[in-house]
């Protein structure tokens, strides 16, 4: 048994891959958030053959009882559309939708109810952006030893508002490494991210729709990604 999913009612291509997607409500701008199953399964006309389709996405679970209707098994059956409603998304993991065969009056007894399922990532139409790069902070490396003090005299390297006795922290050897960022941050294809270390500028990149990961002096990009994924 199987069966296979489609952007149309009739006609065009079944989705595979990357592309058993929707989007929920609105659809985004292609209006994605249809489905159409054909189902495919074989010798399963004019035995009584019955099915259920459960979307995965918590509405009712859908029955065909008749050969030709649509979502059945029949030559002249046409696909059995479903539309994604507001708040369906699948989140950061995948929904299933599932074909099972719950009636056959010629098969073993035993093979009945016997089901077939694919998994399809659900996107949400209205998700909102994750906080802006300028709203996160960087973790800092370890202090070096106990309770240390900016000395009387420092020099401030054009970092302003210090002053002597205030708490520092203290690399005495080897790299300060500040970060990284371990959260989602907006938006990653405009703008310059900079490094600034004592007060200036050491290192930037002009952010763009490309992968932007790499060492720019004191900056380090380690990885970008699509919030959906």
């Amino acid at each position: 048994m199987g069966f296979s999913l489609f952007r149309a009612s009739s006609g065009g291509s079944a989705l595979s891959g990357n592309d058993l997607y929707v989007i929920d409500n609105g659809g985004g701008p292609n209006n994605y958030h249809t489905l159409h199953l054909d189902n495919t399964t074989t010798n399963a006309t004019g035995v009584g053959a019955t099915f259920t389709i459960n979307w995965g996405d918590g509405s009712s679970v859908q029955t065909v009882t008749t050969d030709n209707a649509a979502g059945g098994a029949g030559g002249s059956a046409g696909r059995l559309s479903h539309q994604w409603a507001d708040g369906t998304s699948s989140g950061t993991s995948t929904d299933n939708v599932t074909l099972t065969i719950t009636n056959h009056t010629t098969t073993d007894p035993s093979e009945i109810p016997k089901s077939t399922s694919t998994a399809i990532k659900v996107y949400q139409d209205d998700v909102a952006a994750p906080a802006n790069l300028g709203t996160k902070t960087l973790s800092n490396v370890s202090s070096q030893g106990t309770s240390p003090r900016l000395a009387s005299g420092f020099t401030a390297n054009g970092v302003t508002g210090l002053n002597a006795g205030d708490s520092v922290t203290r690399v005495s050897s080897g790299t300060a490494t500040a970060g990284p960022i371990t959260t989602f941050a907006y938006d990653a294809n405009n703008g310059t991210l900079s490094a600034n270390v004592t007060g200036s500028t050491d290192g930037s990149r002009g952010l763009t729709s490309g992968d932007d990961t790499g060492n720019y002096t004191s900056l380090q990009i380690t990885d970008e990604s699509d919030y959906h994924f």
